[in-house]
């Protein structure tokens, strides 16, 4: 069983609501407008800043107001809520790919090392990425409502060197990497199951940093 049973809990909300859809990703009708009534457009700032998140839907279906509400986006370039949807799917297969890549580099460490104790601690970073792709598995499986393409998810192996400083040195820019790449997650969902799942990989990946950091250091000294 996974940690979070977050398909269970879409499905329970839905149900609950009686919408057809949950709200999953979050929205910018909180964001500031700019002095054209548009949304300003988030891509104008860092290239590293999230995708252009959906916009609250106009409530209502009388005519009237719908055309008021086309009025008023006159000349405001519209997100394609698809093009989101697909832009957030391909991170979550980007992330199971990484996530068995690391799990198989930590486990290729694991064996290499010759101290029991930092073979136990790369093991346990081992089963703790392993636990993380089958989060992000169940993550996919909820969104889609269809099982993960292995054909799409299939990552390549990490190159091992036989110098254990240089394995820990790249771990480390690894870890630092997955951490802001699933913070961007993280703030684009607004369903609590996954950011309570997401918030939960975060800081497993902040802790790998600190041990990995540990580990290079130690190695590294040793040489």
């Amino acid at each position: 069983m996974y940690p979070y049973n977050i398909r269970r809990s879409y499905r329970d909300v839905k149900k609950q609501s009686g919408a057809p859809s949950f709200k999953v990703f979050a929205s910018n009708s909180d964001n500031s407008e700019n002095g054209d009534g548009c949304q300003d457009n988030p891509n104008q700032n860092d290239e590293s800043q999230l995708p252009p998140q959906i916009p609250a839907k106009p409530e209502g279906n009388d005519e009237n107001e719908n055309n008021n509400t086309e009025n008023d986006n006159l000349g405001c370039e519209q997100p394609d809520y698809s093009d989101v949807s697909r832009y957030v799917i391909e991170m979550i297969k980007e992330a199971i790919k990484d996530e068995k890549s690391d799990g198989i580099f930590y486990d290729t460490i694991a064996n290499m090392l010759t101290d029991e104790n930092d073979k136990k601690i790369m093991y346990k970073i081992h089963h703790d990425e392993d636990k993380h792709r089958k989060m992000f598995i169940e993550i996919y499986e909820m969104l889609t409502e269809s099982s993960v393409p292995e054909d799409e998810t299939e990552s390549a192996d990490k190159e091992v060197s036989q110098n254990m400083a240089e394995n820990f040195e790249n771990a480390l820019f690894d870890e630092i990497s997955a951490v802001e790449f699933y913070r961007k997650l993280y703030f684009i969902f607004l369903n609590q199951e996954i950011r309570d799942a997401l918030f939960e990989i975060i800081t497993d990946e902040q802790n790998h940093a600190h041990i990995v950091n540990y580990m290079y250091s130690k190695y590294k000294n040793a040489m």
